[in-house]
């Protein structure tokens, strides 16, 4: 017999004046979320663990008392008598209807989409099919990525002095040299037998866009590997404030007489090299990751003042992706963050004159014209390879990248729309993706934190137990130091009994209306989180936009809804793919977490 349809009770959101937000799980004062400056960064690691665990723990197979057929499968039988899920079925009674936003607007950022993705879409797919089958041929028979793996393994011993952490992170040695000396080298030599030759594939004269195709095969990689790296290390290297690398190399840079403030700087390749090297061949613009990331996405947790904030519009439609990508390309491309950091943002001209920061807009300004002058460097050499190298990887990178933040912050909630377990999609055990970046809640709440240290954040909020715990959830993550708080302009922090407390920090008491913690729905007081199990982020996605919500209950991890019916979970799926408008974006992230304290 089906089950029957779910009838979600309208629960309010913020209504009772006496009401605070809870947070259900153990207690993490001693580290900090969000953004955060090169000393506090490298606290932020060691606090939340005091050494990066083995890189080994991360890899092992999630264990809970339910069996895995209650983690991975459900039975058969509802498979096969689940009805379909009607388009009224499902829906959230909160901020389900108009946008909001300005319809011109979003008739402009559709045509835009559109421009993008199809005349750049089926060259990125057909390259993504060819890299797939590259790695599918790789793993069978040539096992290229196996052998190197294992050399990078003989060599991390030796390379290990150079970085921070010699325990887990001496292959960071071997992927910038080749990310950053092997291809760079490579994507020269084309462009030097381009314009002095011209020569093409079997040595003809004349362009050749068979040496192009190969070029961008190798420079993304099998299973995209390549671009891969490049972004998560890029994306680690800004949370840590360059402090990737061997502390004494970063004091020694620190204190070269008259050029240490340059050699330290964002913009240092000395420093910053995947942000500032690295990243110029893969597509990613240096002051994203360094600057709109840090200072703008981590401040405002996805709510309306964030520049790629997904709550306007429903995910699970391919309309709303192609005005998505539009969005997505201005912080890409740092224009939208430069107006962000100029002009403010907030739904008041008070609060966008606070949210100003004229500092990190000269420095994102910087650190654009220096991407621009690059580019413009190879296009006066030959401009139709670097349009069919440089610029193509900042297009095909950045749609790739806007499907995978859509997959982020896909699943909303309209009675806990702050909340970072719902909020952020974590995936156990992701496939295809690397250093733990999948657990994106634990990203979120403890930015700064080593990457190997993600999956032992996560267990700590995996409470099997309920309790009434107090614990900091919410707020901006920036650490406390000599009475400040580093990058402070990331947040207003408070001060009790003279020391620095998270902002956002707040005692609480449980509420079914709420999430914070993983196990809040099977303990029966809050609802449950967003968790997928060995999926693909991407296989996430596809399923997001055909709407194949009983497919995103099968990857669904279900230790965190024990008991629900694969039809409960699919209608769940649905109403937080389509909660959306201006009204819940003004609820999300920081400002829906500091709505919570006020009351």
């Amino acid at each position: 017999m089906a089950d029957p349809i779910i009838e979600i009770p309208p629960l309010r959101l913020l209504e009772s004046a006496g009401r605070k937000g809870n947070a259900v799980g153990e207690s993490f004062s001693d580290t900090t979320r969000g953004s955060i400056d090169s000393e506090t960064s490298s606290n932020n690691a060691e606090t939340a663990l005091k050494s990066p665990v083995s890189a080994d723990d991360t890899q092992k197979s999630f264990t809970s008392a339910s069996s895995e057929k209650d983690i991975t499968d459900f039975d058969p039988s509802d498979k096969q008598n689940d009805p379909p899920i009607l388009e009224h079925e499902g829906l959230p009674p909160k901020f389900y209807g108009p946008v909001g936003l300005n319809s011109v607007l979003e008739e402009v950022k559709k045509y835009l989409g559109m421009l993008f993705l199809f005349t750049i879409g089926p060259i990125v797919a057909f390259h993504i099919a060819v890299i797939q089958l590259w790695e599918f041929l790789d793993q069978k028979i040539f096992k290229g990525c196996y052998l190197l793996g294992k050399l990078s393994e003989k060599l991390s011993p030796i390379t290990s002095s150079f970085v921070r952490y010699p325990e887990t992170d001496g292959f960071l040695v071997h992927f910038l040299i080749w990310l950053g000396l092997i291809m760079p080298a490579y994507f020269f030599y084309e462009l030097y037998l381009v314009h002095t030759h011209g020569i093409g594939w079997d040595g003809v004269a004349g362009f050749s866009w068979k040496r192009i195709a190969l070029y961008n095969m190798f420079r993304i990689g099998p299973m995209y590997r390549n671009f891969m790296h490049c972004y998560t290390w890029c994306h680690k290297e800004a949370h840590t404030n360059g402090n990737l690398w061997n502390l004494k190399w970063n004091q020694f840079l620190s204190n070269v007489p008259v050029v240490g403030d340059l050699l330290t700087s964002k913009l240092s390749i000395l420093k910053y090299p995947f942000n500032s090297w690295c990243a110029l061949f893969q597509g990613v613009v240096p002051g994203t990751f360094t600057y709109s990331h840090l200072y703008n996405h981590h401040r405002y947790d996805n709510d309306d003042r964030d520049i790629y904030c997904t709550a306007f519009r429903p995910r699970d439609s391919f309309d709303n992706l192609l005005k998505y990508i539009p969005e997505f390309f201005g912080y890409a491309t740092n224009i939208t963050t430069l107006a962000a950091f100029y002009f403010g943002v907030g739904k008041t001209q008070k609060e966008k004159a606070a949210t100003r920061n004229y500092k990190h807009f000269q420095a994102t300004l910087l650190s654009t014209l220096y991407y621009v002058s690059f580019v413009a460097m190879c296009w006066k050499i030959h401009a139709l390879f670097t349009f069919c190298t440089l610029v193509y990887a900042l297009l095909e990178g950045n749609i790739l990248l806007a499907i995978v933040n859509m997959v982020w912050h896909a699943f909303i909630d309209d009675r806990d729309p702050s909340s970072d377990f719902i909020n952020s999609t974590n995936v156990i055990e992701g496939l295809n993706f690397t250093a733990n970046e999948e657990y994106h809640t634990m990203h979120h709440q403890y930015a700064g934190a080593h990457w190997t240290s993600n999956r032992s954040l996560f267990d700590k909020h995996d409470k099997t137990e309920g309790s009434d715990v107090s614990e900091e959830t919410h707020g901006d993550n920036i650490e406390a130091k000599q009475g400040k708080v580093a990058g402070s302009e990331t947040a207003v922090s408070e001060t009790v009994n003279g020391s620095m407390k998270s902002p956002g920090s707040h005692k609480t008491t449980a509420s079914t209306e709420e999430c914070n913690s993983y196990q809040d729905f099977n303990n029966g007081i809050g609802l449950a989180p967003t968790v997928f199990y060995r999926v693909n982020v991407f296989d996430v996605f596809a399923k997001i936009i055909a709407k194949d919500y009983y497919g995103l209950a099968d990857d669904y991890c279900k230790e965190y809804m024990k008991g629900a019916s694969r039809r409960e979970i699919a209608l769940l799926m649905k109403r937080r793919l389509r909660t959306h408008g201006k009204d819940l974006a003004e609820h999300c992230g920081k400002r829906g977490s500091d709505a919570k304290k006020q009351l």
